[in-house]
């Protein structure tokens, strides 16, 4: 990364998903590859301006920073040498681990492990697994007076993306 590298149309591709992620306004995120690179494209001048309270929206307002000054360079100077290094989704990644491992071609997909069409939004194994996740904890709570207030319970994504994601590292309570 110290030399840096002039970007290819991949690279400006892959580029500009990362930019999308970095700033995730509306869960862009988690929207398909094609959404997240229109995001940039409809936001470019905001960034290339450095507009500031559009900088501060950034779920990481640093990195993004960062991110709009090479957009910056790259406006002015397309041969410009990228210097940051440009994260791509690492979905679940133990998972991916051992789909791979056990050649699971369907916990593949859910892990996004098997490229896709720009057009498909990623698989969430996280969201997912939170459905039948809550249904089973409301289950017991109906089950079972004495868990009755489980009935009510609906965690969200962020409760559940912890517990999933460490369990491939053998984490314990």
């Amino acid at each position: 990364f110290d030399e840096g590298q002039t970007l290819t149309d991949t690279g400006k591709h892959y580029l500009y998903i990362y930019i999308a992620n970095v700033h995730n306004e509306n869960g862009i995120s988690k929207g398909s590859n094609t959404e997240r690179i229109n995001w940039v494209n409809n936001n470019i001048d905001k960034m290339i301006s450095l507009d500031k309270e559009f900088i501060m929206m950034a779920e990481d307002k640093f990195t993004f920073a960062a991110l709009c000054l090479v957009l910056r360079h790259l406006s002015i100077n397309p041969n410009y040498n990228v210097k940051i290094p440009v994260f791509l989704d690492g979905t679940c990644s133990g998972i991916q681990h051992l789909a791979a491992l056990i050649r699971d071609v369907d916990l593949a997909l859910e892990v996004n492990l098997i490229s896709k069409d720009d057009q498909i939004r990623p698989a969430d194994l996280y969201n997912n697994l939170r459905i039948p996740i809550n249904e089973e904890i409301r289950r017991v709570g109906r089950e079972n007076s004495i868990y009755s207030s489980l009935a009510l319970v609906d965690l969200t994504r962020k409760d559940v993306k912890t517990p999933i994601m460490t369990k491939t590292y053998n984490v314990t309570r």
